[in-house]
């Protein structure tokens, strides 16, 4: 399944933004990059009122506020402070995986204080939450 996602961290980026109103917003400053593309899947909304998050693999780094169409390959089920926070991961080139969702799970899990990966889930679960949050 292919989904829209519009871009918010850039591959690399240290700045945490966050796409509100239509307008890019500086977040907080982290202390490590972002290592893939991060925004969110288009006509999305989960249990707290934010669209649904997404890593984006296999791509270049791409501007803030692009759009890109990427393919659900998995999810990790998350939790961020007692609250469910999954997130997607996507890729827009068939390639094969290695080291991605572990290279995820750590920077999601030293970046920000209370965020625990509970485990990493295949495409068919993947597809699943991305339904439930249209």
């Amino acid at each position: 399944m292919k989904i829209d996602v519009m871009i918010e961290m850039p591959r690399w980026t240290v700045v945490k933004y966050e796409i509100k109103n239509g307008r890019l917003i500086v977040d907080r400053i982290l202390d490590q990059s972002v290592p893939h593309n991060y925004g969110f899947a288009l006509g999305t909304e989960v249990a707290d009122g934010d669209p649904l998050d997404v890593f984006v693999l296999d791509s270049p780094q791409l501007q803030s506020r692009s759009i890109c169409s990427a393919r659900i390959i998995g999810a990790l089920k998350c939790i961020d402070n007692g609250v469910v926070d999954d997130k997607l991961i996507g890729s827009i080139a068939e390639k094969k995986y290695v080291g991605a969702v572990e290279e995820i799970i750590a920077y999601l899990e030293t970046y920000k204080k209370g965020f625990k990966v509970i485990k990493y889930v295949g495409r068919a679960e993947a597809e699943r939450i991305y339904r439930e949050s249209t």
